[in-house]
């Protein structure tokens, strides 16, 4: 009887409670081992330990020099593992954007998408060959091909593209009912809302927006998930989120049901949903 294929390994660094929760729910899905430490003098141990083939390492918004040194180590070490640093900042960009082998990435791309760690420019890890040890059976390691339209930007422009994840989103546009892109992550101004069961099923997305249309108005809306995977559905505007001139953080916009979820869909979001909570609706 066959064996199954070995978990790629993958281990991560840093402290960055959302990040690293991100991370453990959508690599664990693709079928990764995931491992984890805080501290970068703890990361050449794990890594040798394990055989890691991705490495991730979140960088704090504070860089000292031990951080650095994890970097450089990472990024030098034999076997060829991807290693990909999490930049809070354009400074943090700056200041390990010179060295050889490390892709940097900012913190809401990395939010947005966790498994690009999984990508080599676009297309998957290649996974080294068996350990001698491994049965002569056992099949290659392969990781779950990312979507093709997720694809990292060029790095040319990758401070450009940082300084512009770090600005607040725009939301004063007015929405396209002929189809409306919605990608809900972790630090989104969108978000997903239930009802009375806290299911999906009783509630819809919110989607903010300055201009929202009026209640009943039917809406085509492409869900961007967490994973990267979209998906078309149909909706329609149940409720009106009015601008606050009292503060900001009252975000103006719209929520909308939605019909005709797939079920993989739905256990997607909901699987989400544990890691940002959902708006809460009157029950």
């Amino acid at each position: 009887m066959s064996q199954a294929a070995a978990p790629l390994r993958v281990v991560v660094v840093g402290t960055d409670a959302d990040v690293s929760a991100s991370l453990h729910l959508y690599l664990e899905r693709a079928g990764c081992a995931v491992h984890c430490v805080p501290f970068p003098n703890q990361l050449e141990a794990m890594v040798r330990a394990v055989a890691a083939q991705v490495v991730v390492v979140v960088l704090p918004a504070v860089l000292e020099e031990a951080w650095l040194r994890g970097v450089s180590a990472a990024s030098g070490m034999a076997g060829g593992a991807q290693v990909t640093a999490m930049a809070p900042t354009p400074e943090v960009a700056a200041r390990v954007g010179n060295v050889p082998g490390l892709r940097v990435v900012g913190r809401q791309e990395l939010l947005s998408r966790p498994t690009l760690v999984l990508d080599r420019r676009g297309a998957p890890v290649a996974a080294p060959p068996p350990a001698p040890a491994a049965s002569a059976g056992m099949s290659p390691v392969v990781p779950p091909s990312p979507p093709a339209a997720a694809s990292a930007p060029p790095s040319a422009d990758l401070l450009r593209l940082i300084e512009e994840e770090l600005e607040e989103p725009i939301v004063g546009q007015p929405l396209d009912s002929e189809l409306l892109e919605v990608a809900v992550t972790l630090v989104s101004q969108h978000n997903y809302y239930v009802g009375p069961t806290g299911r999906l099923d009783s509630g819809g997305v919110f989607v903010a927006s300055g201009s929202p249309p009026q209640v009943g108005t039917a809406v085509k809306v492409r869900l961007v998930l967490a994973d990267g995977r979209t998906v078309d559905v149909n909706g329609e505007v149940s409720w009106v989120r009015a601008k606050s001139g009292v503060t900001r953080s009252f975000v103006p916009g719209c929520g909308v049901r939605l019909s005709g979820v797939p079920e993989w869909a739905v256990q997607s979001i909901e699987r989400f949903m544990k890691a940002r909570p959902p708006i809460r609706m009157g029950s």
